[in-house]
């Protein structure tokens, strides 16, 4: 039957050629919803090929007999339907039974040499049909076949080469790798074909090694064994200060950065000393190797911004003074005279308690993504914003973190735990820039002690912060409510034994 239906074909007989036509047609149609999205464009051809071989029969056989027809025209019909019907079993075969029923990809180098070998095999049968031995003349041509070996040396020697890459998969497709010992050659590898291997650099340049020299190039790939990449960054800092000191600031600097994981943990540790000062190197691992230049940008923000408030200068060089950090000004004062002022239950304070409180506090500055304070964690300090955002953030009991407020100029955090001495009811992590006026609770007990009857004022407005707090937990926990005059008796009698008045 099959052979029968194969004569009719080759000869170009209406029913049964216009029947194969079909079933080609509806073959693309029944595979388009069964192929991912992205590849349905590929059964866009073999359709047009069935389309141009039917109309291709039809005109030969009403307008043109073939008695007078050229033998190549009768073929070209024949060739078109062989070509259209490799291309679907190809699709079939890659696109459907391996890519959705299987879960896996076949590289594109051996798709190609499938779909190379069908067209060679269609080439070859349509010239069999009109009357053409390809084989022997392909064998018996030494003139042909030499000049072709010559020709396709390269071509040849990539192609093989790309075949045992793939055997070996050194790599896959999305891996970073690495060509040269420099590091100048780094790139993601986004395609690989029977001639060559196409990286994109980190810069988003396009580049293309062919995998003849692939195979004879040591290759790094850096998101093996794990995708989590190693990164080793330098600070240098003055011998003046302890070096416990330095890298606890420097640890404590490196939480929360995006991209960053905890887990290898980070590792700080002097690596040297130098004439300039303390060499502190920081070993950390970021979750992916396309994150490392951001995390490296991150890591060294925030170390300015963690080194500056712990007085912590960087160590400029041999020979160059460190130099004092700079000392409190009259202006600085002012300012922060003015953020304790526009505190709700500091601004009926007496002047000389207003500058008690200006002059022992002092301004830090915070990196965005920074947490200020963490839930839970001890504290002892009250912070004013003078510029910025943050955000605030509370953990239920659920275990889910919710944001509960933002704070900008003006907005004050940590009242609790500095005149009660509770942990941090929140988290506060800063959005952008931020300057903070810091009053550490020594400032602050000695102007209560001084002033005893506002202790009864802030204990009133401390109940209303903590209720505004308590109404964003309670409405996920569904906990009854504590009502404000509850949370002042609570808070009036934790402030006076906390600050013994």
């Amino acid at each position: 039957m099959f052979e029968r239906i194969w004569d009719a074909v080759a000869r170009g007989e209406g029913a049964l050629t216009a029947a194969v036509v079909l079933a080609g047609v509806l073959l693309s149609f029944l595979l388009r919803p069964l192929i991912a999205p992205l590849n349905r464009t590929r059964l866009r051809t073999p359709a047009l090929m069935l389309m141009a071989a039917g109309i291709g029969w039809l005109v030969l056989e009403v307008w043109a007999p073939a008695a007078t027809t050229s033998k190549i025209f009768q073929v070209l019909p024949l060739l078109l339907m062989l070509l259209a019907f490799g291309r679907l079993a190809s699709v079939a075969l890659f696109d459907w039974a391996l890519s959705r029923r299987l879960r896996t990809d076949a590289p594109r180098i051996v798709r190609d040499i499938a779909e190379g070998v069908l067209v060679i095999v269609s080439i070859m049968i349509a010239l069999r049909v009109a009357g053409v031995e390809a084989v022997p003349l392909v064998a018996t041509s030494t003139v042909i076949t030499a000049i072709l070996g010559l020709s396709l040396q390269d071509t040849l020697g990539n192609l093989f080469a790309g075949l045992a890459l793939q055997a070996q998969r050194p790599f896959e497709i999305g891996e970073w790798i690495q060509l040269d010992p420099a590091g100048l050659q780094v790139g993601r590898v986004v395609e690989m074909n029977w001639r060559a291997t196409k990286l994109c650099t980190a810069d988003n340049q396009e580049l293309n090694v062919p995998n003849g020299q692939l195979a004879r190039t040591p290759i790094l790939n850096l998101t093996r064994p794990g995708a989590s990449y190693r990164r080793a960054i330098d600070v240098l800092l003055p011998y003046e200060y302890p070096p416990r000191r330095c890298v606890e600031v420097i640890e404590r600097a490196l939480i929360g950065i995006p991209n960053l994981l905890m887990e290898p943990a980070p590792n700080v540790f002097t690596s040297a000393f130098l004439d300039q000062g303390v060499r502190y190197r920081i070993l950390v691992y970021v979750r992916l190797f396309e994150h490392r230049d951001g995390a490296d940008i991150a890591i060294r923000e925030r170390l300015w911004y963690a080194l500056r408030r712990a007085n912590i200068p960087i160590a400029r060089g041999a020979g160059i003074p460190i130099g004092a950090p700079p000392g409190t000004t009259e202006r600085d004062l002012e300012t922060r005279a003015k953020a304790i002022r526009h505190v709700d239950f500091l601004r009926d304070l007496p002047d000389s308690a207003m500058t008690t409180l200006a002059t022992d506090a002092y301004n830090e500055l915070y990196a965005p993504g920074e947490v200020v304070v963490r839930q839970g964690e001890p504290g002892e300090e009250l912070y004013l914003c003078l510029s910025g955002e943050l955000v605030v953030m509370l953990q239920v009991e659920t275990g889910e973190t919710h944001e509960i407020a933002r704070i900008t100029e003006g907005g004050l955090f940590g009242e609790f735990a500095q005149v009660t001495g509770e942990t941090r009811v929140a988290t506060v992590q800063a959005v952008r820039v931020c300057e903070l006026v810091v009053i550490g609770r020594a400032a602050f007990s000695s102007v209560l002690q001084s002033n005893p009857e506002f202790a009864e004022l802030i204990s009133l407005r401390l109940a209303e912060r903590r209720a505004t707090l308590d109404a964003a937990e309670q409405s996920a926990s569904e906990r009854p409510r504590t009502s404000v005059d509850e949370h002042k008796g609570r808070f009036l009698q934790r402030l006076r034994e906390f600050l013994s008045l």
